[in-house]
């Protein structure tokens, strides 16, 4: 993404104004709701849409807050106003409210890209379909790595962050139902689940959960009702783990089977996934992938800034320079 579309996108986000086109629809609009590649898939004024809901606390009236309403109005200006391919998000439509006796709920809705639902897989199908003896060549891989770091720094670029990275929230795009070796080849992904997505300085607003399936993507200060902010810095430790599981071609949920359920903490959960780096990740995809996936799980980034700088510039810069750039070398290589 160039530098005048960052500053405009970023302009834009942060700017109070709201889009001349309503991005308000109503509950009911999207029909004929099925369940595809665990996602919901609907309709929406004759368009194939994927449609994520999650619900969030009402204030004490009953209704949701206005931070929330903004927050939603701005994550599907982003996902309609962004023009680059890298990004990789799919392009967002409208949402909804729905507030029930005693919760309520938020619908983002977005362009399905594909003319069958059926050529569409989550990272995560992906790992259980495709058998470790047919797992996607390295340098397949390596791409679907490269283009993830990618699109995560774009994101963080815009002073965004995505806040609910995990292999079930990337969308393997196939031209045939049939997710052969070649078939993976000429797939495409796209990232989902931005209906957490907020800007880094807005405070989490839940909800929260402790679930070990998610809490293996979340940094050990995230993990159940959390203490610390959400940082751009946590969405590179999700990014590190997917990243993981790219290289073995297994889900961080099965690496982790091996733990009895009193040692599924967030010390004795990150320092198993670190182990998989050294003990088995720079075997099968070398020193300079397990280098960066590394520097995502442990936020060490040895890069140079000026001395006044922040701590989220240095971070923002190590994974341009440590992450995304050697991965795209490693996809342009093999």
């Amino acid at each position: 993404m160039g530098t005048a579309q960052t500053a405009a996108l970023r302009k834009l986000l942060l700017s109070d104004t709201t889009s001349a086109e309503d991005p308000v629809t109503d509950w009911s609009a999207v029909k004929d709701i099925t369940a595809v590649a665990g996602k919901a898939v609907g309709t929406l004024y004759g368009q194939t849409v994927l449609v994520e809901t999650l619900n969030f606390p009402l204030d004490e009236d009953g209704q949701f807050t206005e931070l929330l309403h903004k927050r939603f109005s701005k994550i599907v200006q982003l996902l309609k106003a962004q023009q680059d391919p890298d990004f990789r998000v799919l392009q967002g439509l409208k949402y909804a409210s729905n507030i029930g006796e005693s919760k309520g709920e938020l619908r983002l809705i977005s362009h399905f890209p594909v003319a069958s639902p059926l050529h569409v897989k989550t990272l995560r199908q992906l790992y259980r379909d495709v058998a470790l003896a047919q797992r996607p060549s390295l340098g397949l891989r390596f791409k679907l790595c490269s283009q993830l770091a990618e699109s995560v720094y774009l994101l963080h670029s815009v002073d965004w962050v995505h806040h609910a990275l995990r292999s079930d929230n990337v969308l393997v795009l196939l031209p045939s139902h049939t997710p052969s070796r070649e078939i993976l080849q000429a797939s495409e992904l796209r990232i989902c689940g931005f209906e957490a997505a907020r800007p880094e300085s807005d405070t989490s607003m839940g909800p929260y959960d402790n679930a070990i399936a998610r809490n293996v993507y979340r940094h050990p200060e995230r993990w159940g009702t959390p203490r610390e902010m959400f940082r751009q810095s946590h969405d590179i430790y999700a990014l590190g783990v997917v990243l993981l599981e790219i290289g073995l071609w297994e889900a961080a949920e099965d690496l982790i089977s091996r733990l009895r359920d009193s040692q599924r903490t967030p010390k004795h959960v990150k320092a198993l996934l670190r182990s998989q780096v050294d003990e088995r990740l720079v075997h099968q995809c070398g020193d300079i992938f397990a280098t960066a996936v590394r520097r995502c799980l442990e936020w060490h980034f040895d890069v140079e800034v000026p001395s006044s700088a922040s701590d989220q510039l240095r971070i923002h810069r190590g994974l341009a320079e440590q992450v995304v750039n050697p991965l795209r070398s490693l996809k342009e290589a093999v």
